[in-house]
């Protein structure tokens, strides 16, 4: 495997720059400890996404009537508590069963909102990034190194439960850090709430954020309907956009 910068450069498909720069930076970050995990955990997380699709527990679930029917257990190639390997298997093989019941249940392991958020969050980056590269018949980038340092394991102020089986951070209630991951320098808009829904893993959210304004739409771009990138119309766009979350069996 190749880093994911020289890949994309290198592909032959004329890759935006932008793209590229905000693609590599998102996967360079994976190696950095989290706000609740550390970079060597963040890392492990990483070779289990790539690993969940071929588990054969996960198989039998996608078959059953129920995906909680079956008993038995992952099969793993991580050094994760279960309670962590389960979240990634299930995100990954099965996103679109997942109930607030079995979100329950694995906070009920002793997973914080927090922990739970950055494990969906690097699931969903890892996941993103290699679906992306594999769409364009490029192998899977190589896992960065990871880096030494501890997480701060502290969650931004006003977490409250609403509209999520978690809590979050609304806009309105957001600190410092968290307006500058949803706005950037310009003024207060439109976050989608699958954004905030990980308000509380900030430094994975910062991620996503970068990986998918560069693969969609910026947020402060998306209430106006004609703003579109050179490469295809803001109707074009939607349309990739509302397919592959069709395919991916995406709850919005």
């Amino acid at each position: 495997m190749d880093s994911l910068e020289r890949l994309l450069e290198t592909s032959g498909f004329g890759v935006r720059d932008d793209l590229i720069r905000d693609l590599d930076a998102a996967w360079s970050h994976l190696g950095r400890p989290g706000t609740w995990w550390t970079g060597a955990d963040r890392i492990e997380m990483a070779r289990e996404v790539r690993h969940a699709a071929s588990c054969a527990f996960c198989a039998e679930c996608k078959k059953a009537l129920s995906p909680y029917a079956p008993k038995g257990i992952h099969s793993t190639v991580a050094n994760l508590p279960s309670a962590v390997i389960d979240v990634i298997h299930r995100v990954v093989t099965g996103p679109s069963r997942l109930t607030e019941a079995w979100f329950l249940r694995i906070i009920a392991t002793g997973l914080s909102d927090g922990e739970y958020a950055e494990i969906v969050g690097t699931t969903a980056l890892v996941a993103g990034i290699d679906r992306f590269m594999e769409a364009l018949s490029l192998p899977a980038p190589e896992l960065p190194v990871s880096l030494p340092g501890i997480p701060p394991r502290e969650e931004p102020p006003n977490a409250k439960k609403s509209y999520a089986w978690l809590r979050t951070v609304s806009t309105r209630d957001a600190n410092d850090n968290l307006r500058r991951i949803w706005f950037g320098d310009g003024e207060p808009g439109f976050v989608p709430r699958v954004r905030q829904a990980l308000s509380l893993a900030p430094h994975t959210l910062e991620s996503l954020c970068l990986m998918s304004e560069a693969m969609y739409i910026p947020s402060r771009h998306l209430v106006h309907p004609t703003w579109s990138r050179p490469a295809l119309t803001r109707r074009e766009a939607e349309l990739v956009a509302t397919r592959s979350a069709a395919l991916n069996d995406c709850f919005y």
